[in-house]
């Protein structure tokens, strides 16, 4: 499956896409959702990852970092188990984070054993970078954040070490 998100615009109102590329050198469609109605603003970044339910039931989750402004949430858990009818289950807003239409936005994501780095736009006040338990997906919870004083463009973490791409005079921060 390819997952692919889009910024909202008059035209479009759908902003996650859904494709079976079983056939590489032709994607079909099966699903789409537009995730947020109230605000036709759109998702910046995506990670796709299954997970495993209490009562043993495997479902797997879009984590998307969110162009909703930051007072309605910057991550929310989309359930596509079930590709042709994707839907939003939760959306998770980042306390202590403060902004206006365009700070404090989810802006990149990643995902590795239960837990998201969400990268967001510039905040006035409030940490840039943010850690997410999501062993229980309906239930994330904040396990910390830092503060880059930029937006944070992408997020890559391996062997205990975040690496962020800013605009920042050090580009790549560890």
């Amino acid at each position: 499956m390819l997952y692919v998100t889009t910024s909202n615009s008059s035209v479009n109102q759908e902003t996650l896409f859904i494709f079976s590329i079983a056939n590489p050198a032709s994607p079909l469609l099966v699903g789409k959702l537009d995730n947020d109605p109230d605000h036709n603003t759109g998702l910046n970044a995506v990670h796709v990852a299954d997970s495993v339910a209490s009562d043993g039931v495997k479902h797997t989750y879009a984590y998307a970092a969110s162009a909703s402004s930051f007072t309605d949430g910057q991550l929310q858990v989309i359930d596509v188990t079930d590709p042709a009818n994707p839907a939003v289950v939760k959306t998770f807003k980042i306390f202590g984070v403060s902004g206006s239409s365009t700070q404090g936005i989810g802006n990149s994501i990643f995902y590795q054993n239960g837990y998201l780095y969400i990268g967001l736009t510039k905040t006035v006040s409030g940490p840039e970078f943010n850690i997410i338990e999501v062993h229980n997906p309906l239930e994330p919870g904040l396990e910390g954040g830092f503060s880059i004083g930029n937006t944070v463009n992408r997020v890559f973490v391996r062997n205990g070490y975040a690496y962020l791409a800013t605009p920042n005079d050090q580009e790549l921060k560890t």
